[in-house]
């Protein structure tokens, strides 16, 4: 849903409407909102820069809410 490797923050709707599709196959109680690999540094090589990384977090807590709310 969060690709960590890209510059721009996916929105919190965005994460949503992936979350709700993925709910087709899946009971709310199974879903877990996380990135796709994480925004770890490997050889002192950094998947991202903080100030994305944190937005993309941001806005998967803001999804979260937003599927809770909606979802139970």
């Amino acid at each position: 849903m969060v690709n960590p490797r890209t510059t721009e923050a996916e929105t919190p709707e965005f994460i949503v409407q992936k979350a709700e599709a993925a709910l087709k196959c899946y009971k709310p109680q199974q879903m877990f909102l996380n990135t796709d690999c994480g925004f770890g540094c490997f050889a002192n090589r950094c998947v991202n820069v903080e100030e994305v990384a944190a937005a993309k977090i941001r806005n998967i807590a803001a999804a979260a809410r937003i599927l809770r709310e909606k979802w139970g």
